[in-house]
This record gives C-alpha cells, structure tokens and sequence, in this order.
C-alpha cells in the first residue's frame, strides 16, 4: 500500500506534463497572434473575414469539403504545392487567426483550398453554360464525387439562413 502513492503521483505527473506540454505551451506561443502590417506599414495581414466568407465557411463544412480538400500550403520538402500555383508561400498559424473553427483537413485527396479566391477568377475567366434542368448527369459521376453545383445552390446545408420547419404554417 505504501507504494501507490508514488505510483499515481507517478502517472498524474505524466498527464500533466503531457497536458502542459501539448496545450498550454503552444497557447503560449500562438495562440494570442495579431495581424501584422507590411515593411511600409500600409497593409495588414490578415484581414479580418468578411460575410460572405463565413457563409463559405458553412457550405463547406455542411458539405464535407474537409474530408477531400485541404485549407494549407505545405512546405517545399513535404510537397509540390507551390509549384502547383496552390499559394505563393507555405501556410503559418498567423493565416487562421481569423477562423473559427479552422479546416485544415487531415489527408488531401482533392485540390488544395487554401488560395482558391486568388485562383479561381483567373481559371473561370470564360463565361459559364446556361444550366439546363433537363441535362443528364455526367458519365463520369459517381457516389465519390462532388455533388453538382445546382444541386449544391439548392441544398439547405448552402443556404444561409435556417430551413422552414414541416409543422410551419405557409403563406
């Protein structure tokens, strides 16, 4: 009996330590960021987000964007993701200041989202086709790939504002 005093002094060290070690130390150091402005003091990085951005923000966890894209730019030895135009510079906590919560994603299997409102303009520059409601979907379509926008501009988890409840009255 005398011995399990130490025994659990023992292991309630050793998850305080851990605890220490894995969340108030990186607190510490990265959790109180600030923007920060540029050499001439004109701009500041980053910008606080606008609305728009945060209603994105909605649509691609209401649709499981995390699971298939990645929201960073990873380093030269890790990946070509520079070369690939994703981002002028590899990602750093300063990016996310701004986001609650933060979609990082845990295994890319599509393109990377990081950048995609710098890029997209330059790759959507022709004007889009008419939809159709009476087209076909796709040959190339299966249960693995992204819905169709039509079909994601009609879904309620794009919609900014809460769906109707069935036992709402109509007008």
């Amino acid at each position: 009996m005398k011995g399990l005093a130490p025994l659990f002094l023992g292991i309630f060290g050793t998850f305080a330590f851990s605890w220490v070690g894995l969340t108030v130390i990186p607190n510490w150091q990265i959790g109180h960021l600030n923007p920060e402005s540029d050499e001439e003091g004109t701009d500041i990085y980053p910008q606080p987000q606008s609305g728009m951005f945060h209603r994105g923000e909605r649509v691609y966890a209401a649709n499981g964007c995390v699971y298939c894209h990645s929201q960073q730019v990873r380093p030269d030895y890790v990946a070509n993701d520079i070369e690939r135009k994703w981002g002028n510079r590899r990602s750093a906590p300063r990016d996310y200041i701004f986001e609650r919560p933060v979609f990082l994603g845990k295994m890319r299997m599509g393109q990377d989202l990081a950048n995609i409102g710098a890029r997209a303009p330059a790759q959507e520059e022709g004007s889009p086709a008419p939809p159709t409601s009476a087209s076909p979907a796709p040959q190339g379509a299966t249960a693995s790939s992204p819905p169709p926008a039509q079909a994601v501009a009609a879904s309620p988890a794009t919609s900014p504002m809460k769906a109707a409840s069935p036992s709402a009255p109509t007008a």
